[in-house]
C-alpha cells in the first residue's frame, strides 16, 4: 500500500479518499453533533454551526463535513510539502500520514473549532 502511494498519479487521490473513509468508519457509524461552548467558541464558529444546523441537523451530515475538511487539509498539506521539496520526490505519503494521525485524535473526529481553523490556516499557505 505504501509503495502504491509513493507514486504521484491521479488515481492515488481516489485510493487516498477510500482509505480515509475506511479509517473513519467508526466516526461515521458513531457520528456526534458538534458541541457549542459559548464561553470559548468564537463568533464565526458559532455562526457556521448554526447555519449547518439549519441546513441539516443530522449527525451524519457533520461527520461527512468533517471528513471533507480533513481530506482537503491532507491534500493541501501534501501540496505544500511537495511544493517546498521537503521530500525527495512527489508522493501522497504526507497526506496518508496526516489522515492516519488525525484519525487518532478524538477531537478531530467531530466538527470542531480547531478543525475549522486548521482548514483556514492551510488555505493561507
Amino acid at each position: 500500500m505504501i509503495g502504491l502511494l509513493k507514486q504521484k498519479t491521479p488515481a492515488n487521490i481516489l485510493i487516498l479518499f477510500v482509505l480515509g473513509i475506511l479509517i473513519r468508519l467508526p466516526a461515521f457509524r458513531n457520528a456526534a453533533l458538534p458541541k457549542l461552548d459559548t464561553t470559548n467558541d468564537a463568533f464565526l464558529y458559532r455562526e457556521i454551526i448554526n447555519a449547518l444546523h439549519a441546513i441539516n441537523g443530522n449527525a451524519f451530515f457533520f461527520a461527512v463535513i468533517t471528513y471533507v475538511l480533513l481530506f482537503t487539509q491532507a491534500l493541501q498539506l501534501n501540496k505544500l510539502i511537495n511544493d517546498q521539496r521537503m521530500m525527495q520526490r512527489n508522493t501522497y505519503l504526507p497526506a496518508t500520514a496526516y489522515l492516519l494521525v488525525t484519525a487518532l485524535i478524538p477531537d478531530w473526529n467531530i466538527f470542531s473549532a480547531p478543525l475549522f481553523v486548521n482548514s483556514l490556516v492551510l488555505l493561507v499557505f
